[in-house]
């Protein structure tokens, strides 16, 4: 019973993980698009690997992209 528990809970949150993961790559998609349609030199400092790659500057994996912590 305790077992069934503890399964499910870490399947729940492994789920919202994932969940959180497709919103900040469609963020990262559409922040990195716009960059590219204006032309504008923050895509060349800041890439879609640079963003999405799990480090220390973007929480490992878990900050949400926005403009204003890439400028």
């Amino acid at each position: 019973m305790m077992y069934s528990i503890i399964l499910q809970s870490i399947l729940f949150l492994t789920l919202i993980y994932f969940v959180y993961q497709l919103f900040r790559n469609k963020a990262t998609y559409n922040l990195v698009s716009k960059w590219i349609y204006e032309d504008n030199d923050l895509y060349e400092k800041y890439d879609y690997n640079f963003i999405m790659k799990p480090s220390k500057h973007n929480w490992y994996g878990l900050m949400y992209p926005t403009e204003n912590k890439y400028k």
